[in-house]
């Protein structure tokens, strides 16, 4: 790392020790094995760290089996790399996770702007799971159409809600969507 002109923080041997330290001193971005010694391992730490701090997390390990790659995925891992590593895979993988981590952070600056432009203009928002039919509104949409935000809204019941002239359109665009795959 410190030969590509990275800083390096600190490095830990335990997953709790990590937290400690990304706690303490939030990094610019983790890399972090998957086996460490101590009671938590390092895609639980990764998963609190995500979750907590929002700081990008890099695998580092020797495991590249499935069961280990899919349950990183799911901790929002910017990048998996399998040792032995190339300099040069270290290096592309922790610049692509420094600007999509850039990118993400520009976009929830952004979607929390649009989320109080909303709320301040009385307009609702609301977005589909187009293979579920679950809804999620907004505050704002369930006082619009009356309906308590611990109900849970299907897109039947948002169809009956649309104009009855425009409910067919509404519908074929959902359908094709879904054909698609476009949404």
């Amino acid at each position: 790392l410190q030969t590509c002109d990275y800083s390096v923080a600190e490095l830990c041997s335990t997953a709790e020790q990590a937290l400690q330290l990304v706690e303490g001193s939030p990094p610019d971005l983790v890399l972090m094995d998957i086996v460490l010694a101590g009671e938590m391992d390092g895609i639980e730490a990764a998963r609190q760290i995500w979750n907590q701090q929002k700081i990008p997390v890099i695998y580092i390990t020797a495991h590249p089996e499935d069961s280990y790659r899919d349950r990183a995925k799911k901790t929002e891992a910017f990048g998996y790399l399998t040792k032995p590593i190339q300099q040069k895979d270290l290096r592309n993988s922790i610049e692509c996770a420094r600007y999509k981590n850039k990118m993400q952070s520009k976009l929830r600056r952004n979607e929390a702007r649009l989320k109080r432009v909303q709320e301040l203009a009385k307009v609702g928002s609301w977005e589909i799971d187009l293979e579920t039919k679950q809804l999620t509104w907004s505050e704002v949409t369930h006082r619009i159409f009356g309906v308590p935000p611990e109900e849970e809204v299907h897109y039947d019941d948002f169809l009956e809600f649309i104009h009855p002239a425009d409910r067919d359109f509404v519908d074929q665009q959902w359908k094709q969507a879904l054909e698609t795959g476009e949404y």
